[in-house]
Protein backbone atom coordinates (compact mmCIF):
# COMPACT_ATOMS: atom_id res chain seq x y z
CA UNK A 1 0.00 0.00 0.00
CA UNK A 2 2.43 2.06 0.93
CA UNK A 3 4.43 1.55 -2.46
CA UNK A 4 1.09 2.20 -4.77
CA UNK A 5 0.85 5.85 -2.12
CA UNK A 6 4.07 6.75 -2.70
CA UNK A 7 3.77 7.02 -6.70
CA UNK A 8 0.26 8.34 -6.63
CA UNK A 9 1.30 10.90 -4.14
CA UNK A 10 4.71 11.90 -5.63
CA UNK A 11 3.48 14.70 -7.58
CA UNK A 12 0.37 16.03 -6.65
CA UNK A 13 0.10 18.66 -9.29
CA UNK A 14 -1.34 15.41 -11.90
CA UNK A 15 -4.46 14.21 -12.33
CA UNK A 16 -5.03 10.52 -10.54
CA UNK A 17 -6.93 7.39 -12.68
CA UNK A 18 -7.87 4.32 -11.99
CA UNK A 19 -8.67 1.97 -14.86
CA UNK A 20 -10.87 -1.06 -14.56
CA UNK A 21 -12.58 -3.66 -17.23
CA UNK A 22 -16.18 -4.41 -16.74
CA UNK A 23 -15.86 -7.00 -19.05
CA UNK A 24 -14.85 -9.30 -15.65
CA UNK A 25 -17.29 -9.77 -12.89
CA UNK A 26 -17.13 -8.17 -10.02
CA UNK A 27 -19.86 -8.03 -7.05
CA UNK A 28 -22.47 -5.32 -7.04
CA UNK A 29 -21.37 -4.68 -3.45
CA UNK A 30 -18.07 -4.07 -3.71
CA UNK A 31 -16.19 -1.02 -2.94
CA UNK A 32 -14.95 -0.96 -6.71
CA UNK A 33 -17.40 -1.75 -8.36
CA UNK A 34 -17.69 0.90 -11.42
CA UNK A 35 -21.44 2.13 -10.33
CA UNK A 36 -20.39 2.30 -6.75
CA UNK A 37 -17.37 4.55 -7.69
CA UNK A 38 -19.85 5.90 -10.25
CA UNK A 39 -22.03 7.18 -7.79
CA UNK A 40 -19.16 8.15 -5.36
CA UNK A 41 -17.85 10.43 -7.87
CA UNK A 42 -20.28 11.49 -10.52
CA UNK A 43 -20.53 10.34 -14.21
CA UNK A 44 -18.00 12.81 -15.23
CA UNK A 45 -15.36 11.56 -13.48
CA UNK A 46 -15.98 8.08 -15.17
CA UNK A 47 -15.25 7.69 -19.06
CA UNK A 48 -14.85 4.68 -21.14
CA UNK A 49 -11.47 3.56 -23.25
CA UNK A 50 -13.24 2.65 -26.93
CA UNK A 51 -11.60 -0.78 -27.96
CA UNK A 52 -12.22 -0.68 -31.32
CA UNK A 53 -13.11 -4.49 -31.34
CA UNK A 54 -16.38 -3.39 -28.74
CA UNK A 55 -16.42 0.47 -29.15
CA UNK A 56 -20.25 -0.48 -30.05
CA UNK A 57 -20.49 -0.98 -26.44
CA UNK A 58 -18.92 1.07 -24.54
CA UNK A 59 -20.21 0.23 -21.15
CA UNK A 60 -18.34 -3.04 -21.86
CA UNK A 61 -15.15 -0.97 -22.57
CA UNK A 62 -12.18 -0.36 -20.01
CA UNK A 63 -13.67 2.63 -17.73
CA UNK A 64 -11.19 5.22 -16.78
CA UNK A 65 -12.07 6.72 -13.33
CA UNK A 66 -10.79 10.21 -12.68
CA UNK A 67 -10.29 9.42 -8.69
CA UNK A 68 -8.13 12.53 -8.20
CA UNK A 69 -7.76 16.07 -9.55
CA UNK A 70 -4.54 18.06 -8.85
CA UNK A 71 -3.66 18.51 -5.59
CA UNK A 72 -6.49 16.79 -3.66
CA UNK A 73 -5.81 13.85 -1.42
CA UNK A 74 -6.97 10.79 -3.21
CA UNK A 75 -9.62 8.36 -1.46
CA UNK A 76 -6.98 5.97 0.84
CA UNK A 77 -9.73 3.39 0.89
CA UNK A 78 -10.12 3.24 -2.47
CA UNK A 79 -6.48 2.45 -3.23
CA UNK A 80 -5.87 -0.01 -0.32
CA UNK A 81 -9.60 -1.70 -1.49
CA UNK A 82 -8.36 -1.76 -5.62
CA UNK A 83 -4.93 -3.19 -4.60
CA UNK A 84 -6.18 -5.61 -2.13
CA UNK A 85 -8.29 -7.05 -5.07
CA UNK A 86 -5.86 -6.74 -7.84
CA UNK A 87 -3.15 -8.62 -5.81
CA UNK A 88 -6.20 -11.48 -4.90
CA UNK A 89 -6.79 -11.55 -8.63
CA UNK A 90 -3.01 -11.85 -9.75
CA UNK A 91 -3.05 -14.92 -11.37
CA UNK A 92 -6.84 -14.80 -12.71
CA UNK A 93 -7.11 -15.53 -16.25
CA UNK A 94 -9.23 -12.29 -16.31
CA UNK A 95 -8.21 -9.23 -14.20
CA UNK A 96 -10.60 -6.45 -13.33
CA UNK A 97 -7.90 -4.01 -12.08
CA UNK A 98 -5.82 -2.45 -15.03
CA UNK A 99 -3.79 -0.08 -13.33
CA UNK A 100 -3.38 3.61 -11.82
CA UNK A 101 -2.12 6.23 -13.83
CA UNK A 102 -1.01 9.65 -13.07
CA UNK A 103 -0.98 12.13 -15.76
CA UNK A 104 -0.78 16.29 -16.93
CA UNK A 105 -3.69 15.56 -18.98
CA UNK A 106 -7.63 15.55 -18.47
CA UNK A 107 -10.00 12.62 -18.50
CA UNK A 108 -10.58 12.46 -21.88
CA UNK A 109 -7.63 13.20 -23.47
CA UNK A 110 -5.88 10.74 -21.54
CA UNK A 111 -9.07 8.23 -22.51
CA UNK A 112 -8.36 8.85 -26.21
CA UNK A 113 -4.64 8.51 -25.32
CA UNK A 114 -4.85 5.10 -23.94
CA UNK A 115 -6.71 3.76 -27.17
CA UNK A 116 -4.39 5.09 -29.64
CA UNK A 117 -1.60 3.97 -27.59
CA UNK A 118 -3.25 0.27 -28.30
CA UNK A 119 -3.36 1.02 -31.87
CA UNK A 120 -0.15 2.38 -32.68
CA UNK A 121 1.10 -1.12 -30.91
CA UNK A 122 -0.79 -2.78 -33.17
CA UNK A 123 0.70 -2.08 -35.73
CA UNK A 124 4.17 -2.15 -34.56
CA UNK A 125 3.17 -5.58 -33.75
CA UNK A 126 1.02 -6.66 -36.98
CA UNK A 127 -2.44 -6.72 -34.79
CA UNK A 128 -5.71 -4.66 -35.20
CA UNK A 129 -4.99 -3.44 -31.29
CA UNK A 130 -2.94 -4.51 -28.43
CA UNK A 131 -4.82 -4.50 -25.12
CA UNK A 132 -1.53 -3.87 -23.29
CA UNK A 133 -3.78 -1.93 -20.18
CA UNK A 134 -4.40 -5.94 -19.42
CA UNK A 135 -2.08 -6.59 -16.30
CA UNK A 136 -0.84 -9.59 -18.36
CA UNK A 137 -0.15 -8.15 -21.72
CA UNK A 138 2.10 -5.37 -20.15
CA UNK A 139 4.15 -7.52 -17.80
CA UNK A 140 4.75 -9.02 -20.99
CA UNK A 141 5.56 -5.70 -22.77
CA UNK A 142 7.44 -4.83 -20.11
CA UNK A 143 9.77 -7.78 -19.25
CA UNK A 144 9.58 -8.80 -22.65
CA UNK A 145 11.58 -6.00 -24.01
CA UNK A 146 14.30 -5.46 -21.21
CA UNK A 147 16.82 -4.66 -23.29
CA UNK A 148 15.26 -1.33 -23.93
CA UNK A 149 13.16 -0.55 -21.62
CA UNK A 150 12.76 3.12 -22.61
CA UNK A 151 10.60 1.71 -26.13
CA UNK A 152 7.72 1.22 -23.42
CA UNK A 153 8.20 4.84 -21.50
CA UNK A 154 7.95 6.59 -24.68
CA UNK A 155 5.07 4.36 -26.32
CA UNK A 156 2.97 5.30 -23.04
CA UNK A 157 2.19 9.16 -24.17
CA UNK A 158 1.07 11.43 -21.37
CA UNK A 159 1.43 9.26 -18.98
CA UNK A 160 3.53 9.96 -16.06
CA UNK A 161 3.73 6.55 -14.02
CA UNK A 162 1.92 3.60 -14.91
CA UNK A 163 1.23 1.04 -12.07
CA UNK A 164 0.16 -2.45 -12.32
CA UNK A 165 0.08 -5.59 -10.17
CA UNK A 166 2.45 -8.13 -11.78
CA UNK A 167 1.74 -12.20 -11.50
CA UNK A 168 3.96 -12.70 -8.83
CA UNK A 169 6.45 -9.65 -8.85
CA UNK A 170 3.42 -7.44 -6.99
CA UNK A 171 3.15 -3.85 -7.48
CA UNK A 172 5.10 -2.68 -10.30
CA UNK A 173 5.42 1.15 -11.79
CA UNK A 174 6.80 2.40 -15.22
CA UNK A 175 7.84 6.10 -15.28
CA UNK A 176 8.40 8.63 -17.96
CA UNK A 177 11.93 9.46 -18.00
CA UNK A 178 14.02 12.64 -16.82
CA UNK A 179 15.95 12.93 -19.76
CA UNK A 180 14.27 13.59 -23.13
CA UNK A 181 13.70 10.55 -25.91
CA UNK A 182 13.68 12.28 -28.76
CA UNK A 183 17.43 11.81 -29.68
CA UNK A 184 17.76 7.66 -28.90
CA UNK A 185 17.01 4.84 -30.91
CA UNK A 186 13.86 3.06 -28.70
CA UNK A 187 13.27 -0.54 -30.51
CA UNK A 188 11.03 -3.37 -29.50
CA UNK A 189 12.39 -6.78 -30.10
CA UNK A 190 10.73 -9.93 -32.30
CA UNK A 191 10.44 -11.58 -29.11
CA UNK A 192 8.42 -9.30 -27.39
CA UNK A 193 6.46 -8.75 -30.73
CA UNK A 194 6.09 -12.45 -30.75
CA UNK A 195 4.65 -12.66 -26.99
CA UNK A 196 2.19 -10.06 -27.92
CA UNK A 197 0.74 -12.25 -30.64
CA UNK A 198 0.40 -15.53 -29.04
CA UNK A 199 -0.33 -13.68 -25.37
CA UNK A 200 -3.03 -15.85 -24.50
CA UNK A 201 -1.33 -19.08 -24.95
CA UNK A 202 1.47 -17.66 -22.90
CA UNK A 203 -1.27 -16.81 -20.02
CA UNK A 204 -2.37 -20.62 -20.46
CA UNK A 205 0.69 -22.05 -19.95
CA UNK A 206 1.96 -19.52 -16.66
CA UNK A 207 -1.34 -20.10 -15.08
CA UNK A 208 -0.60 -23.87 -15.35
CA UNK A 209 3.00 -24.10 -14.66
CA UNK A 210 1.95 -21.71 -11.52
CA UNK A 211 -0.35 -23.99 -9.81
CA UNK A 212 1.86 -26.88 -10.91
CA UNK A 213 4.22 -24.61 -8.43
CA UNK A 214 2.02 -24.90 -5.45
CA UNK A 215 1.02 -28.46 -5.72
CA UNK A 216 5.02 -29.32 -5.89
CA UNK A 217 6.24 -27.13 -3.57
CA UNK A 218 8.74 -25.14 -6.40
CA UNK A 219 9.53 -21.82 -4.61
CA UNK A 220 7.35 -19.21 -6.57
CA UNK A 221 10.31 -17.14 -6.96
CA UNK A 222 10.77 -19.46 -9.68
CA UNK A 223 7.65 -19.09 -11.36
CA UNK A 224 8.51 -16.70 -13.45
CA UNK A 225 6.60 -15.00 -16.38
CA UNK A 226 9.64 -14.04 -18.73
CA UNK A 227 10.85 -17.80 -18.25
CA UNK A 228 7.80 -19.32 -19.27
CA UNK A 229 7.57 -16.91 -22.86
CA UNK A 230 11.16 -17.76 -23.71
CA UNK A 231 10.57 -21.29 -23.40
CA UNK A 232 7.16 -21.27 -25.34
CA UNK A 233 9.12 -19.48 -28.29
CA UNK A 234 11.99 -22.23 -27.51
CA UNK A 235 9.27 -24.46 -28.66
CA UNK A 236 7.56 -22.75 -31.53
CA UNK A 237 11.28 -22.22 -32.92
CA UNK A 238 11.70 -25.76 -33.02
CA UNK A 239 8.93 -26.09 -35.20
CA UNK A 240 5.93 -26.89 -32.08
CA UNK A 241 3.36 -24.81 -33.98
CA UNK A 242 0.10 -26.87 -32.39
CA UNK A 243 -0.84 -25.44 -29.73
CA UNK A 244 -1.23 -28.83 -27.18
CA UNK A 245 2.38 -29.99 -28.34
CA UNK A 246 4.08 -26.32 -27.51
CA UNK A 247 1.66 -27.10 -24.09
CA UNK A 248 3.51 -30.03 -23.79
CA UNK A 249 6.74 -29.36 -24.53
CA UNK A 250 6.83 -25.84 -22.23
CA UNK A 251 5.11 -27.23 -19.14
CA UNK A 252 7.48 -30.12 -18.90
CA UNK A 253 10.72 -28.15 -20.25
CA UNK A 254 9.07 -25.66 -17.12
CA UNK A 255 9.38 -28.93 -14.59
CA UNK A 256 11.87 -31.15 -15.43
CA UNK A 257 14.51 -28.80 -17.73
CA UNK A 258 16.40 -29.10 -21.00
CA UNK A 259 14.37 -31.97 -23.01
CA UNK A 260 16.37 -31.95 -25.84
CA UNK A 261 19.51 -33.40 -22.87
CA UNK A 262 17.40 -36.81 -23.34
CA UNK A 263 17.79 -38.79 -26.55
CA UNK A 264 14.78 -40.47 -25.82
CA UNK A 265 12.90 -37.45 -25.51
CA UNK A 266 14.62 -35.58 -28.55
CA UNK A 267 13.50 -38.68 -30.12
CA UNK A 268 9.80 -38.41 -29.44
CA UNK A 269 10.13 -34.45 -30.49
CA UNK A 270 11.27 -35.36 -33.56
CA UNK A 271 8.63 -37.79 -34.25
CA UNK A 272 5.97 -35.52 -33.74
CA UNK A 273 7.77 -32.81 -35.85
CA UNK A 274 7.38 -35.30 -38.58
CA UNK A 275 3.67 -35.91 -38.07
CA UNK A 276 4.03 -38.70 -36.04
CA UNK A 277 1.68 -38.35 -33.20
CA UNK A 278 1.09 -35.83 -30.60
CA UNK A 279 3.97 -34.97 -28.15
CA UNK A 280 1.25 -35.95 -25.11
CA UNK A 281 0.56 -39.04 -26.32
CA UNK A 282 4.22 -40.32 -26.82
CA UNK A 283 5.32 -38.60 -23.87
CA UNK A 284 2.51 -40.23 -21.49
CA UNK A 285 4.32 -43.66 -22.86
CA UNK A 286 7.62 -43.51 -20.89
CA UNK A 287 9.13 -43.92 -17.89
CA UNK A 288 8.89 -41.32 -15.74
CA UNK A 289 12.46 -41.80 -14.58
CA UNK A 290 13.79 -40.20 -18.15
CA UNK A 291 12.07 -36.79 -17.17
CA UNK A 292 13.60 -37.03 -13.59
CA UNK A 293 16.66 -37.44 -14.82
CA UNK A 294 17.10 -34.43 -16.22
CA UNK A 295 18.64 -31.61 -14.36
CA UNK A 296 16.42 -28.32 -13.95
CA UNK A 297 19.30 -26.05 -13.63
Amino acid sequence: MDALLSVINHDRSLYRYLLLDPLVPMGNLSPIHIDTLTEMFGQNRVMPVLRPEIAYDPLSCPQLILISHPSQDVDIDLLRNSLNWARKESTYTKRYVCSWITSKVQLQTLSERLVEIGLLMGRTMGLPFVPYFEPFRMQLLQEGNSICPEWLISALKDIETYSYFSTTSGLKTIRQTDYSLLDMEVFITEEAKLYQREARKILHLFLAWHELCEQRGIPLTECRLIDVAEIYKAGRNMGLLNTEDNFVFSLNSLQYGNLLNSPELSAEIVSVLKDEGSLAERFSQLDERIFLSLDRR
